[in-house]
Order: C-alpha cells, then structure tokens, then sequence
C-alpha cells in the first residue's frame, strides 16, 4: 500500500511539473500578445499623427492653388460655431456656386461638418479626433 502511495504521489507530482510548465508557456504567451498589442497602438498613434499632417498639407496646398479656398478655410476658422452658407457669402463676398463647390469639397474630404436647421444648411471646420488645428499652422 506504501507502494501504491509514493506511485501515485510522484505522478501526481508529475503532473503537477508538467501543469506548471503549461502556465509558465501561457504567462510568456501572454506577455508577447500584450507586447504586440501595445506595439500595435504605436503605431497606429504614428498612422493618425501621418494621416493629420497629410489633411494639413493637403489643405496648403489646395489654399496655395485657389485664393478662394483660403477665403472661406479663414472665414470658417473664425467661428467657432456653425455657419450658414449666406453668412460665409456676406463675408467672403464670393459667389454662392463657387462656396457650395468649396465646402462640398472639403466636406468630401472630411474637414467641414454640415448640418440643418430649419432646412438651411450649416457649416463647420472640423479635423480628425475633434481637434481644431489652424490648417495655416506649420508643418
């Protein structure tokens, strides 16, 4: 019975041995997925940081190609709330065509917020994660 005892304990044992070397294969598992996942938020910190400077120099370059760009960007950056198209016209004084092609460009581009009140459109300057950069500002 003695016998049967140790047998039993030195597998048992055994098991135990081969059960913590599994944990220690999991813990380093573990540590490598947490390794990799905050290597993977870096540099995705680094692809939004690329993404805002590729909007500011697109937006330089747009404003050095079309004065009336420029206008409105400047116009635009002046409120900080919502602007009607009609009020974007009182003060640039530029064509209501010409300010519709503009703000439905930079909306394509995502830079401009629209929005209705009482079915009159509105509009703001806006950049990726909220945050209002002067597209004048240097790269």
């Amino acid at each position: 019975m003695f016998s049967v005892k140790n047998r039993i304990k030195a597998a048992f044992q055994k098991v135990k041995a081969e059960l913590n070397e599994h944990l220690l294969a999991i813990n380093e598992n573990t540590s490598e997925i947490q390794n990799n996942y905050e290597y993977i938020q870096y540099l995705e910190n680094k692809v939004d940081k690329l993404s805002e400077r590729l909007e500011k120099l697109e937006l330089k370059l747009n404003q050095q190609e079309d004065p009336n760009l420029k206008i409105i960007l400047k116009t635009l950056e002046n409120y900080n709330e919502f602007i009607s198209y009609t009020e974007i016209q009182g003060v640039t004084g530029l064509p209501m065509n010409l300010i519709i092609d503009i703000i439905n460009n930079l909306m394509g581009k995502g830079l401009i917020i629209k929005k209705y009140i009482n079915n009159v459109p509105y509009v703001r300057i806006t950049f990726k994660n909220s945050k209002k950069v002067s597209p004048y500002a240097e790269i």
